[in-house]
Order: structure tokens, then sequence, then C-alpha cells
């Protein structure tokens, strides 16, 4: 089970689902420590589960995870333990906090598919993300009382096409 877990992380990594990525990486960070392994061969799943822990909502925080997350902690030095705290970044950019919610979850991937539909037959060319940014901020403003901000008002240094 142990050596299918890593697929299953890699996968969620990719989609909108970031509460079952949290419950997955606990599940085989448990596995991990039950087993006795050496929990330093899993230190990028440890450091996701950290920042997640701080990214989403609390109701997946209980007893067990913070029995976790206290053995976790240990295998990284205090100046890393400032960097997951101060800069909970999974990937390389910041996203919108929600992004980290359940109702984001549930309906991501419509916003999306209308999206794919509002822009069918449209060429995708330089800018062109500021453009659907645009359009899918005022779609989740509209249709689901959501205020979003655009991954290039997320991360002002990064420079998009």
């Amino acid at each position: 089970m142990l050596k299918a877990l890593p697929r299953f992380v890699k996968a969620l990594r990719r989609t909108a689902y970031n509460h079952a990525l949290k419950a997955l990486l606990v599940e085989m960070l448990t596995m991990a420590h039950r087993l006795d392994l050496p929990l330093a061969a899993y230190k990028r799943e440890a450091a996701d589960l950290l920042k997640l822990n701080i990214l989403l909502e609390a109701d997946l925080y209980n007893e067990r995870n913070r029995a976790l997350e206290q053995c976790l902690a240990e295998l990284f030095t205090s100046a890393e333990l400032v960097e997951i705290i101060c800069n909970p970044v999974i990937g390389h950019l910041r996203c919108d906090p929600v992004e980290y919610t359940r109702r984001w979850e549930d309906i991501c991937y419509d916003v999306e598919e209308e999206l794919d539909r509002r822009f069918k037959g449209v060429q995708r060319h330089m800018g062109f993300c500021f453009r659907f940014w645009q359009e899918k901020a005022a779609l989740l403003r509209e249709k689901y009382d959501i205020a979003w901000h655009s991954p290039a008002v997320m991360n002002p240094k990064v420079r998009f096409d």
C-alpha cells in the first residue's frame, strides 16, 4: 500500500482537491511512521502536510494529525519550519486562499467547464491569461458570490504572458 500512495499523492497534487491530498498525506506518513521507516525519505510530503495544515480549513485538524505533525516537525531545522510557516506555498505560485476551501473543490471544475465554453474558438495568444482570469473572477463573483484573486494578483513579482 505504501508503494502505491506516492502515485495517488502525485495525481492529487494536480487537482483542486487539497482536502483529499491532506488526508492522503496523513495516511501515508502515519503508515510510514508505524512501519518505522525513515521519515526523512518523506520530507517533501511532510512539508506539504505542514503547509496544508496552515492553508486549509481547520475541520481536518484533530489530535491524530497534531501528533503526526509534531513528529514530522522534528525532520526540519528551525529555519525550514519558519519558512514553511511564513511561506506555506504548495507548488511555485501563491494561490488565493479561497482555493483551499471545500466550496472551491465543489465548484472549481464546473467553473473551468463554463470558461471553456465561453472561450470556445477564441485564439489563446500572449496575454490571453489576463482576459481568462478576468472572466473567471467575474464568473465566480456573479454566479457563486466568491471574490477570487488571479495568480497575477497573488504573485506580483512574477511576470505572466
